[in-house]
């Protein structure tokens, strides 16, 4: 997952190329026994999961100390959505509602993209 350096306080930008995100506003959209169930798939994926409500970090599947501003900004470029999926890059890959929010769709959704295909093929071969 990700280091946390002497600046103790990460930005979006702080993520790109170490981790995915899949950062929620608002209400809870997914269920926390289903996230209990699936923290070995979240991990392989390199996914943290962040949900923000009023301004402030209420849940991480990682401890971390983010600058909240710089997640709020991303909820401002994107004010219809409940929640984004960020790739590795740091390029926003899916959003949508909180209705619509299905983690193993999400999962799906990651195991989809290039750079996931690539790990999936290196792992496949280092086994």
């Amino acid at each position: 997952m990700v280091v946390l350096s002497s600046n103790p306080s990460l930005s979006l930008e702080d993520f790109r190329w170490k981790n995915r995100l899949l950062v929620i506003f608002g209400e809870e959209a997914i269920d926390k026994n289903l996230l209990e169930t699936q923290l070995d798939e979240i991990q392989e994926r390199k996914l943290i999961i962040m949900r923000f409500q009023n301004e402030e970090l209420v849940f991480s599947t990682d401890t971390l100390d983010i600058n909240v501003e710089s997640f709020l900004k991303l909820k401002s470029r994107n004010p219809r959505a409940d929640w984004v999926l960020i790739g590795l890059d740091g390029g926003v890959k899916s959003s949508g509602k909180s209705r619509d929010l299905d983690l193993l769709k999400t999962f799906k959704r990651i195991d989809s993209m290039p750079m996931r295909q690539s790990e999936m093929r290196k792992d496949r071969e280092n086994s």
